[in-house]
């Protein structure tokens, strides 16, 4: 009973996951109000990634991401919660999500409950890494994270994640705000460019391959 114990906690130290953000990688970022529209782009770019990812790899696929929609006022609070939620459960029912963590705050919301000066799940905190990380028995080491703003590398290297891949854009480098710490810049240029979601791809399928 001992050994089978052991075995099963070996099996989860095994497993990758691959943490996603969302505007900018799922969808095209088109601001706070994305996801409304995005859910078509999400299907299509986790289609992309369940048939270019390695065969090999024990894989589960995360979403992590801030949706500050309601926080700014422009979406009734429990409303947009509910959204989210279906928005995601339908990928995960259909197979393309394994699971997520949203984060609704933002410092200067305009919702009382939803403003947070110091939110630990806010991105670039790591906070919702964290959480799955937990959940999931996860080993970082064993772990990855695809976004498309400095501040997901910063939270990736905060979880102490293997790899971190930036898809480079015209907002790469904005910071809305630096979480509960302050940057380290050399520690976090450890990341690996990458164009799109395809060439995200290449670049975990090399990771995989000097593992």
């Amino acid at each position: 009973m001992l050994a089978m114990s052991t075995r099963l906690h070996l099996m989860d130290h095994e497993k990758i996951g691959v943490f996603l953000d969302a505007d900018g990688v799922l969808w095209p970022d088109e601001g706070a109000g994305g996801i409304l529209s995005g859910f078509d782009s999400a299907t299509k770019t986790l289609l992309v990634l369940r048939k270019n990812l390695p065969l090999s790899m024990n894989y589960s696929l995360y979403v992590v991401t801030n949706q500050t929609l309601a926080a700014r006022g422009r979406y009734p609070r429990k409303a947009f919660e509910v959204y989210i939620n279906q928005f995601f459960q339908s990928l995960i029912e259909s197979g393309l999500l394994t699971g997520f963590s949203v984060c609704f705050h933002h410092p200067n919301a305009k919702i009382p409950e939803l403003k947070l000066q110091r939110c630990l799940c806010r991105k670039p905190d790591p906070g919702m890494i964290f959480q799955i990380l937990h959940e999931q028995r996860l080993d970082p080491k064993n772990c990855l994270i695809i976004g498309d703003r400095i501040t997901d590398i910063i939270a990736g290297h905060r979880a102490a994640l293997s790899s971190k891949i930036l898809i480079a854009n015209s907002r790469t480098l904005e910071i809305n705000d630096l979480g509960t710490h302050s940057i380290l810049w050399p520690s976090i240029l450890d990341f690996h460019l990458a164009s799109d979601v395809h060439d995200a791809c290449k670049v975990i399928e090399k990771w995989w391959e000097n593992r």
